[in-house]
């Protein structure tokens, strides 16, 4: 296992990897904040500053590509993108994807607030939302499995879509599931709980939001669990609508959130460094660990102000938890762009504004390594806009990737996307991998319909033969017919031998039955 990092500055790209150090320059890239997005196992898409285009690379492990695999054209510009993924391929191993095998849907913004829908496997228009914010989004956010998605952006506002309203055949005009207004500011990040498992103690969906107000706001969103849409026609609509659980003022606004995935400690970023803060607070002296953010009768938007050590001095935790503040640490001194943490909470990624990522470790707290663009000296030093991390297994992929190498020597195209709304009455075909196989049910050798058609039908054919029965196949045993005769004469006599043999037995053996009745009866 590997874990390669994605990042990108307003000028340039580069894919790097965490262990083994090496690194690949995407060229051609001008980059926006939240502009860039992972699309399958092998594309990343990156839309253009100044253009109405988005950049297509291939990062597939030592296959990819450092030029544009392909362009596709916008109808306008955009700066934020998000996939929404095919439910049945999150839980999916690498060998049951096909080398094709891309997300269900593409979600853009432009600067006026409009959002675009498009279906990748087919490139449609499915939707455009006019005016889905007042100003330009800043983040779009798939939560739930790709059920709903979270829009943040200049106007203050949050909002949350249900997925189903962009891609149904209704005339309607999709409309907000819930708008949050309690940030005054530019809302610049967002943040989604991954534990929300009922038997959890902090079961529910959290939602968290990092504005320019220097404010982060954790909502308990759980409603959306069920079907919202019926659930907010009923007459208590209190019930199901967010509900903000706590608020985190920082000492200077937030600029990017990065959530531990066990929902341990929340790192907020701001112009004057990394505050890591602890969801379960510990109070020193005290056997208390508080949870922040538990959705209770009792937890009800509470107000907390963030404290750092050396202001803290020598004030008990407890007396200032029992005035709202926490002390919270300052991982690092930076002016932080863009955060990210890796799959297992240990590396947080702290991108600048000087182009540079340093590799923190958690627990340490120290400075692992630095990446950065490689570039000229006198080039113009920019901040980070977007840090992707990639989980790469290399022994299955290389095995993989070189059947797929093999078959495929024409790299599949992407479809276009279209610049016009597709008329929903009309139908359309669909092609996409179908997973109903179980998984330990197909070998890891075997071919795939939409990898190579061909291979796949000779498969099929062998394993027909196989499970065929409405034909006989028989075998013929070639003897050699040239063997001595007498050898055979022989093996003959042999058997006639041991037939008298056994013929001889039997009668001994009824002979001596009949004496044994003999005697018996005399006895009586």
């Amino acid at each position: 296992m590997d874990e390669s990092v994605i990042f990108t500055t307003r000028q340039s790209a580069l894919v790097t990897s965490l262990y083994s150090g090496e690194q690949a320059v995407l060229r051609q890239c001008a980059s926006r904040t939240n502009s860039a997005v992972k699309v399958g196992k092998k594309y990343l898409f990156i839309a253009q500053s100044n253009k109405a285009l988005i950049n297509v690379y291939n990062i597939e492990g030592s296959h990819k590509r450092e030029t544009v695999e392909q362009r596709l054209p916008l109808p306008e510009a955009v700066n934020c993108l998000e996939v929404i993924q095919n439910q049945y391929n999150e839980c999916r191993e690498f060998v049951e994807k096909s080398a094709f095998d891309l997300p269900y849907l593409l979600l853009a913004s432009t600067e006026s607030g409009k959002l675009y829908c498009w279906e990748l496997n087919s490139g449609a228009l499915l939707n455009v939302k006019q005016m889905a914010h007042y100003q330009a989004i800043t983040r779009i956010k798939s939560i739930m499995d790709g059920k709903y998605f979270v829009t943040s952006g200049k106007d203050s506002r949050v909002i949350i879509w249900q997925t189903s309203d962009f891609v149904s055949n209704s005339s309607a005009e999709p409309k907000p599931v819930c708008i949050l207004h309690d940030h005054t500011l530019s809302v610049t990040d967002i943040a989604v709980s991954m534990a929300h498992g009922e038997n959890f103690s902090t079961s529910g969906v959290k939602l968290f939001t990092g504005s320019e107000d220097s404010t982060i706001r954790c909502y308990d969103v759980a409603f959306l669990k069920g079907d919202a849409r019926k659930k907010l026609n009923n007459e208590n609509k209190s019930l199901y609508q967010p509900k903000l659980l706590a608020t985190f003022t920082f000492p200077a606004p937030i600029t990017s959130l990065a959530l531990d995935p066990a929902d341990r400690s929340l790192y907020a970023g701001t112009a004057q460094g990394v505050y890591n803060l602890s969801l379960y607070y510990h109070i020193e002296n005290t056997h208390s660990i508080v949870n922040l953010v538990q959705a209770s009768s009792s937890n009800k938007n509470k107000i907390y102000s963030i404290v750092e050590n050396n202001v803290a001095g020598n004030l008990e935790t407890k007396k200032l938890f029992s005035m709202g503040q926490l002390v919270s640490t300052k991982l690092l001194q930076t002016a932080v762009t863009k955060l990210e943490i890796t799959f297992d909470g240990t590396i947080l990624l702290v991108g600048n504004q000087f182009g540079r990522i340093s590799v923190l470790e958690v627990a340490s707290k120290q400075i692992l390594r630095t990446l950065q663009p490689l570039t000229t000296a006198d080039t113009e030093e920019d901040p980070i806009t977007n840090i992707i991390t990639n989980i790469v297994n290399r022994s299955a992929q290389d095995n993989i990737l070189e059947q797929t190498s093999v078959q495929n020597k024409n790299t599949q195209k992407l479809p276009v996307l279209q610049r016009i709304m597709f008329d929903k009455s009309q139908k359309h075909e669909l092609w996409f991998q179908n997973p109903e196989t179980p998984e330990l049910s197909r070998p890891i050798n075997a071919v795939l319909p939409l990898a190579d058609f061909d291979s796949y039908m000779d498969q099929l054919r062998s394993q027909e033969a196989v499970f065929a029965t409405t034909e006989t196949t028989t075998q013929v045993k070639v003897v050699n017919t040239s063997s001595d005769e007498g050898q055979g004469h022989g093996q003959e006599q042999e058997l006639q031998d041991i037939k008298k043999a056994y013929k001889e037995l039997r009668e001994l053996h009824e002979s001596l039955f009949k004496e044994h009745e003999q005697l018996l009866s005399s006895m009586n």
